[in-house]
């Protein structure tokens, strides 16, 4: 009988054990979900926060801003892009950004695309068609972007416009000064300050 019941007391000492160890990897169990828990809820929180400040910024954006898919569609374009283009929202989400290229443009727009992906970014210019037919000039800076997890073109396009104008005044201008310069039965020279010549016409050569 004493042996039964040493054996019994090292019994109920080892199920003792066994539950404490239980109880222990339970509350540690429960600790580390809360503490995954608290984690995760900090990160959805942080990333809601990230998604509403980039969608302000988008939204609010002077410059014309678009998110595309991969093979060009058009998934999301801001406020100041739809008043440029003249088109609504809804005209343009799900379309191929072909779409709203000119036709001088339209058959770059796949070797475009692949650059982006293949470079990650890429500055370049492009030209747009607003609804009325307008041809639009911009300057555009691609890069790839995540959303969600899914990989995504973000253009930013500047209407360079103005910048376009300027040039082709300032060619003409250029064009103009030439063809009388040329032309001028007076010889002509142009020398910088240290007194090399830096161009001549004809009629100079002849005299």
């Amino acid at each position: 009988h004493a042996d039964q019941h040493e054996a019994f007391a090292e019994f109920e000492k080892f199920e003792n054990r066994i539950n404490i160890i239980a109880l222990i990897s339970i509350f540690g169990i429960l600790l580390l979900s809360w503490y995954i828990s608290r984690r995760l809820l900090k990160f959805r929180q942080s990333n809601l926060e990230s998604k509403l400040k980039f969608h302000v910024l988008f939204d609010y954006a002077n410059d014309t801003m678009i998110i595309l898919s991969l093979n060009g569609i058009i998934e999301d374009i801001n406020s100041s892009g739809c008043t440029r283009l003249g088109y609504t929202k809804h005209e343009l989400v799900e379309k191929h950004i072909s779409h709203l290229t000119s036709h001088d443009f339209s058959k770059d727009v796949s070797f475009r695309l692949s650059t982006i992906a293949d470079q990650g970014k890429k500055n370049f210019e492009w030209e747009f068609l607003r609804k009325d037919g307008t041809v639009i000039p911009l300057d555009v800076n691609a890069q790839m972007i995540y959303i969600d997890g899914i990989q995504k073109i973000f253009l930013v396009r500047r209407d360079i416009t103005d910048r376009k104008r300027q040039e082709y005044i300032l060619n003409e201008r250029e064009s103009k000064y030439r063809s009388v310069i040329e032309t001028s039965q007076d010889g002509f020279w142009i020398i910088d300050l240290q007194g090399y010549i830096l161009e001549v016409n004809d009629a100079y050569i002849k005299r």
